[in-house]
């Protein structure tokens, strides 16, 4: 049948995953390798409820031309049969009557729970709670396997994104993540993925073998970000209803960063330095060494300074302040945002060396955990 040169590139419905009450479309895209000959063909997609067998199945049948050498699409709306939540989809590529190719998936349709019924996990004295106890997190960060050595970033990053997500082997990497008895992933989602409706579906399969979801929040963090791209990622899959996340991730092992990064933060640096001594030079005599400059400029401290005991500790011990201000006003000021939309859940994010008395940062300066500890709902620090 290879021979013939017409292929189902792909075939189904456009989601795996659709909320209730969501139009539903289904389609395929087909390739002609044949160098010579247009062919003729038709797409047929059945749809059978899972677990309803009286239930008839919704049919639909698509014809089209294809040229040589060629790859084209087709789509149609379908009207699913009844009111199932599981549906099994067979997308069959003919010619004259005879099957050429078949793909086979899994259609779920989401509804969500009652909000009486959800359980959220919320966090107080030291500890996480769930329905009444103490719960603790046993997870891990969560890509699919498909992703191990593939040279394509994009592919690679936007794996929720409608080109790279294959819910076969992600089901099976969950349920294995499920086996070695953890109750938890953290995955990261892209503003650009969100209308693929792949964040819906993996949430529903983690749901389904008990896996609490961390849920990272991207592009940016919150001393660089827009704040239109997380509330469209929380709005448009109405996240306050999902219980699964247990927490918002709003920024991945973030640093102050290196000088030249610091810089940007000099003109808040010098206010700072005004606001507390009433003059450059008044910082100066109680520190008894002069401020750092770029470019004739207040500036960040060096690298060495940082990095180095020595007269410059109170100007260091300063700086060291102001940067702890400036992240907890930064911080504090996206997870009211995030509040304000949905309160059900909780706000960190994964902190890398923060709080760490070990690490020295002679290029990269790290948080401390007196800029993060007012504004976000626990720490999570690496071990």
């Amino acid at each position: 049948l290879m021979a013939d040169g017409l292929l189902l590139m792909e075939g189904g419905t456009e989601y795996f995953t659709y909320r209730e009450g969501q139009p539903v479309n289904v389609g395929a895209q087909i390739a002609n390798l044949a160098r010579d000959a247009t062919r003729a063909f038709t797409v047929s997609c059945v749809l059978s409820a899972k677990n309803h067998p009286v239930l008839p199945p919704a049919k639909i049948e698509i014809p089209g031309m294809i040229t040589p050498r060629g790859i084209f699409s087709v789509s149609a709306p379908v009207s699913l049969p009844g009111n199932a939540t599981e549906y099994q989809v067979t997308t069959q590529l003919m010619r004259d009557g005879v099957v050429l190719d078949q793909i086979t998936q899994d259609l779920f349709i989401y509804k969500s729970k009652p909000e009486n019924q959800r359980r959220y996990v919320t966090a107080r004295e030291g500890d996480f709670h769930l329905d009444g106890r103490k719960w603790y997190v046993h997870g891990v960060n969560y890509m699919p396997s498909t992703g191990v050595g593939v040279e394509d970033q994009n592919y690679f990053e936007q794996w929720l994104g409608s080109r790279a997500y294959d819910p076969e082997f992600i089901q099976r990497d969950l349920e294995r993540c499920r086996d070695m008895g953890l109750n938890s992933v953290s995955i990261f989602i892209y503003n650009q993925s969100i209308r693929d409706n792949n964040l819906l579906d993996i949430l529903r399969r983690c749901a389904s073998l008990g896996l609490y979801v961390n849920l990272s929040l991207r592009p940016g963090n919150p001393m660089q970000y827009e704040w239109n791209l997380w509330k469209e990622i929380i709005e448009f899959n109405r996240l306050w209803e999902q219980d699964i996340i247990y927490a918002y991730d709003i920024a991945w092992e973030p640093f102050f960063g290196t000088i030249e990064e610091r810089r940007a933060y000099d003109p808040e640096w010098q206010a700072w330095i005004v606001k507390k001594h009433g003059a450059i030079e008044s910082a100066e005599k109680t520190w008894g060494v002069p401020a750092p400059r770029f470019e004739e400029k207040v500036s960040s401290p060096t690298p060495e300074q940082l990095g180095n005991d020595g007269p410059h500790r109170r100007m260091v011990a300063d700086y060291r302040r102001f940067v702890d201000d400036l992240i907890h006003e930064k911080y504090q000021a996206a997870a009211e945002k995030i509040r304000a939309l949905d309160p059900r859940h909780l706000v960190s994010f994964r902190m890398t060396v923060t709080g760490d008395p070990t690490f020295k940062g002679d290029l990269q300066m790290p948080y401390d955990f007196m800029g993060v500890a007012r504004s976000m709902d626990f720490l999570a620090p690496e071990g």
